[in-house]
């Protein structure tokens, strides 16, 4: 694999660009040469690092193992690169960090951007509790934060942040004051990565069981595009309370609730591999999370 070393800024390349032909323009290179390049390295790792969708190509599961393996790389490298610009200064760390995306990108980010880790590059990656769990068990991450927990003798898991889900409606009278269980079984929702999990924890907590089908008028990546559909009068959803604060102190949006509706939290779980020894740099953050 050693010899095939460069032919890795074709591969790079093709996944940031999705396709042989954009990753040629963005190297210089004619098509036909990333092709033999991406071959090359498929013949000496024996299995297929692309597959083609419509124009375009996406990562085998085993190309975005190599994709993960080449970013892991790079990142350390820009640390050394960092350090040799500094005469005589210390090599920085690198903390890679793998979050679900609500509490990374609302509770985690503010506190990985902060001055207590002015000195560490951070590598922070959102995914699924599933790629969360991936991440740290192939050694791509050395902290994760997950919303579940997996039985398993390679992760450790502490509970670190309770997050209080509510549910969110347009502002002024789209809802009823005191909207009935029946009311909200039969209201159109706007779904999103994670609502799986905090939908089913919030209906079991209020009501005590799910509705047999929830009506989805929308789905979305991020909870900002949830809030702007909801704010739109698109439907209901069930966030984190943190991701939207600021909508509701706006009157952008506002929080439905009854009085008797106990209130309800989901639990963000920490997690590190077995028998590792916690870097600096991440126990700062743990530190740093807000109780």
């Amino acid at each position: 694999m050693a010899r095939g070393l460069q032919y890795l800024p074709a591969f790079v390349a093709a996944i940031h660009t999705g396709s042989f032909s954009a990753a040629a323009r963005q190297l210089h290179l004619t098509q036909s040469t990333v092709s033999y390049q991406i071959g090359q390295l498929e013949l000496r790792l024996g299995a297929a690092l692309f597959e083609r969708v419509g124009r375009g190509v996406q990562p085998t599961p085993l190309g975005r193992k190599l994709f993960d393996s080449c970013e892991r790389f790079l990142g350390e490298l820009a640390a050394l690169r960092a350090a040799g610009s500094r005469a005589g200064a210390a090599v920085p760390s690198v903390l890679r960090v793998a979050s679900g995306s609500s509490f990374g990108r609302y509770v985690l980010t503010p506190i990985l951007a902060s001055e207590r880790l002015r000195e560490t590059i951070v590598d922070l990656r959102f995914g699924s509790d599933e790629a969360v769990f991936a991440a740290l068990a192939e050694g791509r991450a050395e902290l994760g934060f997950s919303y579940s927990i997996r039985p398993s003798n390679v992760l450790s898991f502490g509970a670190v942040y309770r997050e209080r889900l509510i549910l969110i409606a347009p502002p002024g009278r789209w809802a009823p004051a005191r909207p009935s269980r029946n009311w909200v079984a039969e209201a159109s929702f706007v779904t999103y990565e994670e609502s799986g999990l905090v939908y089913a924890r919030w209906f079991e907590a209020v009501f005590a069981a799910m509705p047999a089908h929830i009506r989805a008028v929308a789905h979305c990546a991020e909870i900002e595009e949830v809030a702007a559909f909801v704010a739109a009068g698109r439907g209901l959803a069930i966030v984190p309370w943190h991701a939207v604060a600021r909508e509701i102190a706006a009157h952008r949006l506002r929080e439905l609730r009854v009085p008797g509706w106990p209130e309800v939290t989901n639990n963000v779980y920490a997690v590190t591999r077995v028998g590792t020894v916690r870097s600096d740099p991440a126990a700062r953050v743990l530190a740093a999370i807000p109780s």
